[in-house]
């Protein structure tokens, strides 16, 4: 579901997964990178991009687009017969080097300009925040071989009296049509790993959940821990009907050492108990001192 959502440059043109970026490339002597190359590859390993200043140049700016966005690639820049006169940034000094330069990660994101730093096994919030219009839910996960798992859906659920009667696109949510009740689960909607910014004030999550039917279960929030074994309930959870109506959560706000959130679903007593969630955001504060803000 998109509530306000700005549309991206390339969505624009009919390729909302597709992000772009500008790799700007000097050299300091003028006469071209000599030899050297920069390569863009993906986790597996694929080069998506690879290239360098022509001779005789002394800057040259590359765009890059790369299909699916969200997507984590590395760069790499190798030496060449001069490499102390090689610089490059990208993203508008997102990330920037010389030469050699080894395994530094980038998000791209849908959209123009939509590179940002972030390690490839902790992507940034702008990642993790969902409204499930991708196919592949922002990389949210549920249980696929069993039974107990959540559905990413629009419109209206399949059984009446339960579930939205309107939405503004897409969802996740827990059919709770026979078999999956009575009070069958957990049904577990996991998260991306992130990690926490430290050098933010705080952060907060909030959501939008529809949990309407007179069989209603239970809905909970638990949190990964830093030692990625134990999650721990967050606090929040709702039992029962929640009315015909989409419901903020409200500011959640995150533990520093959170590396990963889940929703866990409980059906009720009947069919007339699916649930939904939509519009996962993550919002950090900055920290202030006397008005003045720092990153």
């Amino acid at each position: 579901m998109r509530l306000g959502v700005a549309v991206l440059a390339s969505a624009q043109r009919g390729l909302a997964d597709v992000g772009c970026f500008d790799i700007a490339m000097f050299d300091t002597w003028g006469d071209g990178w000599n030899g050297a190359e920069y390569q863009f590859t993906s986790r597996d390993g694929a080069v998506v991009a690879s290239g360098g200043i022509e001779e005789f140049v002394s800057s040259q700016t590359d765009t890059i687009c790369v299909d699916d966005a969200p997507v984590c690639l590395t760069i790499s820049v190798d030496s060449g017969s001069y490499p102390s006169e090689i610089y490059w940034n990208l993203g508008e000094g997102v990330l920037s080097g010389g030469a050699p330069d080894v395994g530094q990660d980038l998000y791209v994101l849908p959209g123009d300009d939509g590179v940002v730093d972030s390690s490839c096994t902790n992507p940034p919030f702008s990642v993790v925040s969902c409204d499930f219009e991708e196919e592949n839910s922002c990389g949210w996960t549920t249980e696929e071989e069993s039974s107990h798992r959540w559905t990413r859906s629009a419109g209206a659920t399949s059984s009446p009296d339960t579930g939205p009667s309107t939405s503004w696109g897409h969802y996740a949510y827990v059919e709770a049509s026979y078999p999956y009740h009575p009070h069958k689960g957990p049904f577990l909607l996991t998260s991306p790993p992130f990690v926490v910014d430290e050098s933010f004030a705080r952060t907060y999550l909030e959501f939008y959940f529809h949990m309407y039917g007179s069989d209603m279960g239970n809905l909970t929030l638990e949190y990964l821990s830093d030692d990625d074994v134990r999650w721990v309930p967050q606090g929040w959870n709702k039992t029962g009907d929640q009315g015909d109506i989409w419901h903020s959560s409200g500011s959640l706000e995150i533990p520093a050492k959170v590396r990963g959130i889940r929703f866990v679903a409980f059906t009720g007593s009947g069919y007339r108990s699916d649930m939904l969630v939509d519009n996962v955001t993550f919002a950090p504060v900055l920290k202030s001192y006397r008005g003045i803000v720092f990153m």
